[in-house]
């Protein structure tokens, strides 16, 4: 039975968004415990925190204590109504989760 376009879509969004998409770390055993460490992100909450108590500048401009932002992450929070530096990390997690709902549909 041909697969739908759906689950077509959907196994090319995992095989991209897998922490080892062309197969590398196959030949490690067993797996680095660093490079799952190193895999994982920050959300925007998070990464906002980090920047806030332990980062002074970037890009020469000082990160700011009470906002965890420079003044041009502000003005581009206040342009774009809302968005952050690192929420599409936030958004790759709602993806996936919905991907999981989906694979326990029954068809």
């Amino acid at each position: 039975m041909p697969k739908s376009t759906a689950q077509i879509l959907i196994e090319n969004i995992r095989r991209r968004h897998s922490a080892d998409p062309y197969g590398i770390m196959k030949v490690v055993n067993p797996q680095p415990e660093e490079i799952k460490f190193a895999k994982s992100h920050l959300g925007a909450d998070a990464w906002q925190l980090f920047k806030k108590k332990f980062v002074e500048s970037i890009n020469g401009e000082p990160v700011q204590r009470y906002s965890g932002m420079t003044h041009s992450d502000l003005l581009h929070y206040i342009k774009t109504s809302g968005e952050r530096e690192n929420d599409q990390f936030s958004e790759r997690e709602k993806l996936q989760a919905l991907l999981r709902r989906l694979d326990n549909v029954d068809t």
